[in-house]
């Protein structure tokens, strides 16, 4: 049996990518969305109630049915699209949920079934027509971790350290406008609270400090995953000329 390899980022295709995270309570599918990409696509999505047989509207022989018709339906399943936002606010304290995730860009076309598609042929038709940023699979009956799948390597590199960080990809962080205008980050702080900040050292006033994305702040310096263990209550510096950290 081969070894499954978690928490590295491998080439599963040509140009497609696979991370595997080990599931614990931070793992939560609202908090891998990058607001950039428009839409959260639910491939045969289905509610828990429709397990058992359940009275529903639906179409039977080609006409519209209604509740008087008395037509039971169980294990009802649709492709559903969310706006990413949307699909964020509305995932917030939904916990034991097995999920299938892709988002996109771009609405995908209706012959577009990931259900039939596999190997390469499936995700090159992902990006060609739905421009996807990512597929995500959750624990199931047959496996207890996260998989997922993404053309961006870099973005997949910002999923790890975050999930390292135990702190949701698109979660707000404290910084400064001296960061945001590409200055290095010289200082981080881990709250007691849990809160992160990451700083240049240069403000000194309340108006220079921003509020920015986790996501926006790791992709700008690879060297952050070193701190993903430090401890709330604690800081570390950076030494410029090292480019290496050090705990105060």
């Amino acid at each position: 049996m081969r070894e499954i390899i978690f928490n590295t980022i491998t080439e599963l295709y040509k140009g497609h990518y696979l991370l595997r995270l080990n599931d614990d309570e931070y793992i939560k599918p609202n908090q891998f969305i990058d607001k950039r990409y428009k839409f959260v696509w639910l491939p045969q999505y289905h509610d828990e109630e429709f397990y058992t047989w359940t009275r529903s509207e639906t179409r039977l022989f080609g006409k519209k049915t209604s509740e008087k018709d008395n037509v039971l339906i169980r294990k009802m399943q649709s492709d559903v699209l969310v706006e990413a936002n949307k699909y964020i606010e509305s995932y917030m304290g939904i916990k034991n949920y097995t999920y299938h995730v892709i988002q996109t860009n771009i609405i995908p076309p209706h012959y577009v079934d990931v259900e039939n598609l596999k190997g390469a042929v499936r995700y090159n038709l992902l990006l060609e027509k739905a421009d996807y940023l990512y597929e995500l699979n959750g624990p199931g009956s047959d496996c207890d971790f996260d998989t997922l799948v993404s053309p961006d390597k870099d973005y997949l590199t910002r999923v790890l350290i975050a999930y390292k960080f135990k702190t949701p990809l698109n979660a707000f962080i404290y910084t400064d406008q001296y960061v945001l205008k590409g200055h290095p980050i010289t200082i981080v702080k881990h709250d007691l609270n849990g809160e992160w900040q990451f700083l240049s050292g240069k403000a000194t006033t309340e108006e220079e400090y921003r509020i920015e994305l986790l996501n926006e702040i790791i992709a700008s310096d690879d060297t952050l995953m070193a701190l993903s263990t430090l401890e709330k209550g604690s800081s570390a510096t950076k030494d410029v000329v090292t480019n290496l950290w050090q705990e105060d």
